[in-house]
């Protein structure tokens, strides 16, 4: 079997996920804890994509997951600093 086609049959076609491993939705990741509490993040995000790759119109391509707050360092370190 030649590079190629052993490429093609690694790698599932989005068709061939079973249903209980799809996310119905992307995952929004818009609250994070900090000092004890749960905060709403409305500001910069991380795209998060599945490590798999998958067919999809003859071309293999990363799923998008969701996304998480791209959080500064200094409200979780100045909460550290307080707890102390």
């Amino acid at each position: 079997m030649k590079i190629g086609e052993k490429i093609w049959t690694v790698f599932p076609e989005d068709k061939d996920i079973p249903e209980r491993c799809l996310l119905k939705a992307p995952i929004k990741q818009d609250v994070y804890l900090v000092d004890g509490e749960l905060r709403h993040w409305d500001a910069l995000t991380q795209e998060v994509l599945s490590p798999v790759c998958v067919w999809e119109f003859s071309r293999l391509v990363q799923k998008f997951i969701g996304d998480y707050p791209l959080l500064t360092e200094m409200e979780p370190l100045n909460a550290a600093v307080n707890f102390g």
